[in-house]
Formats: C-alpha cells, structure tokens, sequence
C-alpha cells in the first residue's frame, strides 16, 4: 500500500526488528497468568422425530445469513479500503505536532509552552526493567497477553452501555486494549466517532496479525505521551526521574503507569500529586493481586521516598499556568493540549502578577521570623470574574517547602474572615448594621457534658454592641449569635451561590462556621469577597479570555455576562460599609496600619484561626480584590500572635498599594439603612426609657440645669433579642413565647451575669427618679461688680474691675469679657482682674463678668462703660507698634510628669518681653474649669520660671499660659500633658 499519512493525521514510527532477548516464556509459563481454556464446545441439539422445519424456512435464513455475512464483509470493506498496511509502521516518519502556548491577557507576554516537539528517547523491550511492563499491563489491559483476540468484548459492552446511557460518543467511557490505544496514538486521532471506532478495531487485529505482544508492547511504551512533552517510558524516566528507564524502581514504575490516563491533572509537577499517589498505590495493590509482585516488594514500594526532578521548563505565573493548563486539558482533552497548537490567551495582568510575587516573596521572608513558611495570594476583578494575579506559594521551584503546592487551592479553614458572609446572610432577613447583639460570655451547647463558649480576641465582653462595631472589631460572640439567627443552612445555601465548594456538609460545621470553623479556598474566598463589592453580583471565576487553535480557529472565548444576583445590592453594600469603616475599625485595632490604603477606601477583613495555623486578609476597592494566606503548607501553627493583621496584611497592602498606584481613586456607594421601626433592630434596647440626666448629680435633669451639663440617657431592662424579635421573621410580629427557642436560656443568663458583674447594674436597669439638686437657684454664686461704676468715663488703656463673690459650693472660676470677647478668667483670690481694652475706639462698651461654681451654676453681671482716650476706631496705640508672643518651654507636647516631681516650674519663654504687661499661667481641671498656677509681672528677657505647687490628681490636662501687652491685646499658648 502507499503512504497515506494525508489520511491520519498521526505520526508514524519507523521500528527497528525487535530483539527477542526479554525472557522468552511461553505464555503458559507466564506466572500467574494462566493459560487460556480452549473454546467451549457446544453440542447441536438432536432433531426430534416426527418434525420437519419448513424448506421455505430454512431457505429463508440460509439467505438471510449470506446477507449477513455479505453485509458486514461490505462494511468492513468500506472502512478498510483506505486503511495503510501496518507494515508501514515500520518504515513511517515522525512528523512535530505544534505546540501549545498560553499568554497574558495583552497577548504580550509568553507564560508556559507546552512543546510542539514530542521528546522521546526509544528503549528496547528488554532494557525495560519487568516492573515497568507489568504496571503498564496491570493498569491498562490486564489480559495483554491471555487473550487471543485484538478488542476487549468486556470493554466494549461497557463503552456502548455508556453511549445508550448518554447518547454521546465524547462522554461514554472507553474499552480499549493497549493495541487499541497504540493505533490511537499511532496512526488514527483520538476523536470519538463511530467509524473511528470500526476503524481502529480493522487496524488493531491487523496489527495483532502483523506483530508479537512484545512487539506492539514495546511499541506502546515507545509511544505514549506521559505528560509535560515527555513521550515514551524513556524520556518520561528522564523528565520526572532525571534517570534512564533501566534504572526505575517499582515505586517509580508504577508512578509512570498512572500518568498516560491523566497526564496534566496527575503531572508530578502539578498541583494534583496526592491523586499521583493514590493512583500509584492503586496500581501497585493491582499488581500484587495479580501476583506480578511480591508482599516484600509492595511493602518496600510503600515506603520508598519519591522525588521528583524539578521542571526544567521556563514559565511565568507558575501556579496559575498550571491551573490553566488542568481547565484546558478537561475541556479539550490532553491529546489537543500537547498535539493541536492552541494559543491561549488568559486573563493575568502581567504587571500585576509581577507586583503580587514581589509582596509575597518579600512577605513570605518577613514571617520566616513568626513560624510562618509560604504565602499565597489572588487578585480578581470584582466586575468580571477575572483572575488578575495568581500567586500559589512564595515560590514555585523551592522543592524544600513543596513550593509547586498551589495554596490558591487548597482547604484550609478561614478565621474570622468568614465573618462578612454570615453578616450578609443576616442582612437578607431584615437586620441592620444597627442591629444590637450582646457580646457577653454565651453557652451555645449547654448540653450536659457538653460547651461551646467562644471568646473575643482580647478575653473581654462588651455587653451591647451594634454588629457595625460587631464586625469591624471582630468580635466573635456577635458573629456566632449572627450565625444563629440567620440559620447554618441558610448561610450554607449563600456560600454556595457564592462558589464555595468545600461548604457542604451542616453537620460538620454548625456554630463554629461563623469562626471560620469549615474550609475554603482562597480562590473562593477571594471571589466571595468580590461578590460583595460588586454590589451582591457573582460572576463566574474566568481564567482563559480566547482559545485559539492555528491562530485562526476560535474555539472559546470570553464573553461579559450580566452574572448572578447572590445578595441584594443593599445586603452587600452595608457589608462593604462596615469593612471599610476605619473609625469604627479603630475602636478594637486602633488608627492606621496595613489594613488602610493610603488616601483611599478599602474594604477589608482578617482573619486567624484558633491555634495560628492559618492568617488571611482579604479585600479590596472598587477596581480590584484581592486575598491572601499565610501560614505552613504542613499545616503546623506559626507563632503565637502572629495572626492575619501581622502576617498576611502587609502582603495585601504591599499589593493593594502597588496594584492600584495611578489609579483613580473610586468610593464605595453608600447604602441605605434600614429603619425597621423595631428598636433593638435600629440601635436602641427595645422599651428604652430615654431621660435628660445631670451629668454632675446623675439626677434628672430640670430648666436650672446648664445646657453642657445634660446628656440623654437610655434605660431598660436587659434581654436578648428573642423577647423582641422571631428570628426567621424579625420584621414580623414579636413572638409570644420567645422562652421557646433552644438559645433563649443560655443567651438570658449570659446577659444576667454580664450586668451583674458591670457594678453597675442598678444604674443600668432604672432610671433616677429623684431631681437634680446641684443646679437650684439657691446654689447660684452672689456675684456684684463693685467698680467701673455704671457709665463710667474712662481715660485709661486699662480698668481694674473690683467684684463681690460668694457661692454655697466651691467657686471655680470668674470670667471677663469685654464686649464678648474673652478678657481674663480668675481661678482663685484675688478674683478681681484688670481688663484692658487694647484698640478698641472709644465710646460706650460693656464689661461682663461670669462667675462658676464647680457644678457649673453660674452667675453674670455687666457694667457699661465709657471710653474717652482720644482714640478712633481702627486706630492702635502709639506706644507700641510690635508685638509679643509667649511660649511654653517646659513641660514639653505630650510631657509625663509624676506627682513627685511637685512643686514643678514650669519654664516660659516671653519674645519681646518689653512689650508685655503680665503673664498667667493655667490649667484646666477635669471638669474645664481654669486653675491659675502663678502669675508674672516682671518679664525678663531670659525663660522666665512660675512653680507649680500642688500636683493635680493623676490623668491628662491642657496647660496654658496668657499673656497681656501693654495695648491690653492677649495672646495664648498652650501644651497637653499627662500627670501620673
């Protein structure tokens, strides 16, 4: 026959005549494969006496069986007539099939070839080690040599009952033998049609005529591909072992023998090697069942260590080429992948990429010094679904730390960074931001011998708390209480509109999933967070943008979807709202840190869990989310403390900061909250009393008492949110018997014995019913000015006001003001101060003087003047044309001084002290009242000393000193300070 290589499509192999020299058995000494039985005879049935079959009968199945045969000889003659003879396997050529090429998304950038060329090295059967031969034959046709025909029937039959079952040729299963997989290989394609199949069947019994078992073995072995470009036993050993075939240990044998089934997703230098393993351990189980093996040689097989030679191919995003590649081989098969030059366009950001890899190298050194081994971080956009930057460890090559583990992947449990998904979940029912959760010391398994009493963080409880402070301070018996009353399946339900995979068994999880206490992925993760910021839309996690085969033929591409609506736009926003809420952040975590992008918002959350085996930080903007995990790939825990804020936030912010430097700068949109009209679900204790209370006397409130002394106060009785609200149904009805839910009794007592050990719980549960008796009339100070009189002429810069003061209570403080302008203020005897009026023009003016007692009482008198000094309005003095100024040296900004270190001076510094009049020195006590510490009348040109005598009780003051130039005009500075 002629070449017809036009009509395969495949490659031919020139074989060399094998050397029979590999153990030459029969096949009957083949142990333990047994011989087979020789056909069954089947006896013809005696023809009964007395009966005849009907010649037209007989005739008419005589024709019919000719037609038969006739017509499945013409059959077969259709499909074989342009078949090449197998002899010309012998005398092929081997043609380079094109490569596969994956990219960026700019199509710039050339992140992994999968090689157009098949590496192969030939190896004769006999310099095969007899482990290879038997795991091949073990795990691809076990009768390869018991058999006496080309085709496996058994096989078969299961092939067509898939194809009755799924009416498809692509998805029933396969029932080839190694012939059959040879001519796949060899000379026809690996498409599932029906006249593949018949001619694949022609071919094999031509070929099983043509050539011994170990010649078609030998062929086989030489072949198939193995993955990673390696084709052939040979140049698999090589590219996986880094040795010759001769050399393969049955532990390594049977590796190889599990790859031609699956060799992208099984590839040692993928992320699947346990499946490698398991797979392995399976063959190697077959082959002592089978008795190709012994107990000693399974068991050292076992127990052999495996290492892999590392990949010597380049290639850029590692990880996420690798998860790339096990998509493309699933939807196209490993054949296409490494025959039919794809190019694929992805959706990775280069630059990004670039940036994630630098923050988690850079991060992953950093917390080598908190126990801390490897890192990983994804990047998506929350509008599309696309993966921006995949990075799966710290690094892909570091074999020591397992660095091709994709930790992108992996099942690892999430810490309080789960949180914002419970709290979602709860805001679909009715609840808001607002919602009031107690944060006190809760049973929630009160079951005998059983507890489950999570704690905060810090070891404290906040009673009360609104879940905007719940969430962004993280606290954890809020968020296992949020998790109850939205319901675990619910939550469950969300998580998997979400995309999380991992979630799926109630009973495995229960309360502690608000903790984090069920495993994700942080490629889930990372999207679920995406969904939130993309006001409540899921889009499907994209990877690949366009496939395209020869350049010319589009075999996919990406296409913009409007997505899935998971929560409603208003859910996701008061999530978002809360998580980039800094201030409210701050009140547990404090101003700043990694966790704040510089002049711009972030929605973000951490997360660690209980024993320090896991840290996460995960969030983002508008543009771009981002999550990221830190920890050890063996699961062991990193240092005590060093949890999501201090080993995973600085990544994400090293990140965040370079992903998004030149960008615009995108604000969340606001949501609206909810008023529910039920208290306890907008922020106020249902039934609350709310009462105007003195601040001074904790009474109530009345018209004498001053403005600035009174707070509204908000008084009830302390119950959980069962007595308020029906948890499935909290805008509906309050229930009759909230005593029924399992959670009531357990939640109440909690709350009894957090007001109980408050000290407090008097002041919490009634209101004052007495009046305030600090601020009466009689307890008003008597305050007369004694001199300017009424409409006195004045002639001076200057007046000395004499006043008359007394009050029942302590006298804290006299004021002067001239014309409502702040003049002096007296704190102890003498309280008559010397006013001057500085620029004022002359005419009438009005001095007002204020005296306070300590509770605030207040007396005011006024005295109208009249000036007459030759001077206009807007006219200064002639005297002195410059001005002063007054600093305080001593004690300095911020300054601890202790209470022994009384008496203190305090150091001041006068800048033209030749302009200056006096000097007082001051500090406010607790209550703002001004307390003279000295007063200086001879200014020097050197720091002038004041000695402060009696030490003030411990805590933080405003110092101040006011000086008065001698056109009466004053100046002020001032330091804050901390006595202990």
């Amino acid at each position: 026959m002629g070449n017809r290589r036009q009509w395969t499509g495949k490659n031919i192999i020139t074989m060399a005549p094998i050397q029979r020299t590999w153990r030459t058995r029969k096949i009957g000494s083949l142990k333990p494969l047994q011989r087979l039985h020789a056909p069954r005879q089947f006896r013809v049935p005696h023809k009964r006496s007395g009966g005849s079959i009907p010649s037209r009968l007989v005739l008419l199945a005589l024709i019919g069986g000719i037609a038969s045969v006739v017509l499945i000889a013409g059959f077969f003659y259709v499909y074989s007539r342009d078949l090449p003879a197998v002899e010309e396997i012998r005398k092929g050529s081997i043609v380079i099939p094109e490569s596969t090429k994956i990219y960026d998304r700019s199509s710039e950038h050339l992140l992994y070839t999968i090689h157009g060329e098949e590496n192969r090295t030939r190896i004769s059967l006999a310099e095969i080690p007899d482990f290879v031969k038997w795991a091949t034959i073990a795990t691809e046709d076990q009768d390869f040599y018991r058999r006496d025909l080309a085709i496996d029937f058994k096989g078969i039959a299961r092939a067509i009952l898939g194809l009755l079952r799924t009416h498809s040729l692509e998805s029933s299963p396969g029932g080839s033998t190694i012939t059959q997989q040879l001519v796949k290989n060899l000379i026809l394609t690996r498409e599932k049609t029906l006249s593949r199949k018949i001619k694949e069947i022609i071919l094999s019994f031509r070929i099983e005529k043509t050539f011994t078992r170990d010649e078609i073995l030998e062929l086989y072995l030489n072949q198939i591909p193995y993955g990673s470009n390696a084709y052939g036993i040979e140049q698999s050993s090589q590219t996986f072992f880094g040795k010759s075939a001769k050399h393969l240990t049955l532990s390594q044998s049977a590796i190889l023998a599990a790859l031609p089934k699956a060799t992208t997703r099984l590839s040692p230098f993928g992320s699947q090697t346990d499946e490698l393993f398991d797979r392995q351990r399976a063959i190697l189980k077959q082959m002592l069942n089978e008795g190709y093996i012994s107990e000693d040689e399974w068991n050292r097989a076992l127990t052999e260590e495996i290492a892999f030679k590392k990949s010597p191919e380049r290639i850029e995003a590692p990880h996420f080429v690798m998860y790339v590649r096990e998509i493309l081989a699933h939807r196209y098969g490993d054949s296409a992948l490494e025959h039919d030059g794809l190019n694929v366009i992805t959706t990775l950001d280069y630059d990004l990429q670039k940036i994630a890899e630098k923050a988690v190298a850079e991060g992953a050194k950093t917390n080598d010094q908190k126990g801390a081994d490897n890192a990983g971080l994804v990047a998506i956009d929350p509008k599309t679904g696309q993966i921006l930057a995949m990075v799966g460890s710290r690094d892909y090559f570091d074999t020591d730390h397992e660095g091709n583990f994709n930790v992108a992947l992996a099942n690892r449990q999430p810490g309080s960074s789960f949180k914002p998904i419970v709290y979602a979940t709860l805001f679909t029912k009715g609840y808001t931001p607002d919602t009031i959760l107690y944060d006190v010391e809760t049973d929630f398994d009160p079951r005998e011998g059983a507890e489950y009493k999570p704690q905060n963080y810090d070891g404290k409880f906040r009673g009360p708390v609104k879940i905007r402070a719940a969430l962004a301070g993280s606290l954890n018996i809020p968020a296992v209480k949020a998790l109850y009353l939205a319901g675990v399946e619910t939550v469950l339900d969300y998580a998997a509109r979400l995309g999380y995979t991992t979630l799926t068994d109630p009973g495995k999880v229960g309360l502690s999933l608000a903790l984090g206490g069920g495993g994700v992925k942080l490629l889930e993760h990372t999207l679920a967070f995406a969904v939130l910021i993309n006001d409540g839309v899921r889009e499907e996690t994209v990877s690949i943008m366009r496939v395209e085969k020869n350049n010319a033929n589009v075999l996919e591409e990406w296409e913009e979807s409007d997505g899935e609506r998971v929560f409603s736009i208003n859910s996701a926003r008061m999530v978002i709202d809360i998580l980039q809420d800094n201030s409210a952040r701050a009140q547990v975590f404090g101003e700043g840190g990694p966790l704040v992008l510089k002049n711009r918002p972030a929605a973000v959350k951490t997360g660690t869990t209980n024993d320090y085996r896991d840290a996460w930080t995960i969030g983002g903007t508008p543009q771009i989310v981002a999550g990221v995990w830190a920890g050890n790939n063996d699961n062991s825990p990193m240092n005590k403390g060093d949890g999501g804020s201090r080993a995973a936030a600085p990544i994400w912010n090293a990140f965040m900061q370079g992903a998004l430097k030149n960008t615009e700068v995108i604000q969340f949109p606001k949501p609206e909250i909810p008023v529910t009209g039920k208290p306890i679900l907008d922020g106020t204790l249902d039934g609350a009393i709310k009462v105007k209370v003195d601040k001074v006397s904790g009474k109530l409130a009345t018209e004498y008492t001053p403005a600035e002394y009174i707070e509204e106060q908000s008084f009830a009785e302390f119950h959980s949110i069962f007595h308020y609200i029906d948890k499935s149904a909290p805008l509906g009805p309050a229930p009759v018997q909230p005593s029924l839910d399992p959670q009531y009794s357990e939640w109440e007592k909690g709350i009894t014995l957090w007001v109980e050990k408050s000290g407090s719980s008097d002041k919490l549960t009634k209101p004052p019913t007495e009046y305030d008796d600090a601020h009466v009339p009689a307890n008003i100070p008597y305050l007369a000015i004694l001199s300017p009189a009424p409409r006195a002429e004045l002639h001076e810069d200057s007046v000395l006001v004499e006043i008359d003061v007394t009050a029942k209570r302590h006298l804290a403080k006299v004021e002067y003001e001239l014309d409502g302008q702040f003049r002096e203020s007296a704190g102890l005897l003498p309280y008559s101060r010397r006013v001057y009026f500085g620029s004022i023009p002359d005419g009438a003016h009005i001095i007002t003087v204020t005296a306070f007692d300590d509770a605030g009482n207040r007396a005011k008198q006024e005295v109208e003047i009249a000036l007459s000094r030759g001077k206009s309005a807007g006219e200064t003095s002639p005297l002195i044309p410059a001005t002063p100024g007054v600093t305080i040296l001593a004690p300095t900004k911020d300054a601890v001084i202790a209470r022994d270190q009384f008496p203190f001076t305090v150091r001041l510094f006068v800048d033209k002290s030749e302009l200056a009049e006096l000097v007082n020195v001051y500090y406010n006590d607790k209550n703002g009242n001004p307390m003279l510490i000295g007063t200086v009348t001879s200014i020097a040109e050197e720091p002038i000393g004041v000695s402060w005598k009696t030490s003030p009780s411990p805590g933080s003051y405003t110092m101040y000193a006011i000086l008065i130039d001698k056109n009466g005009e004053s100046y002020r500075s001032e330091v804050k300070i901390i006595v202990n």
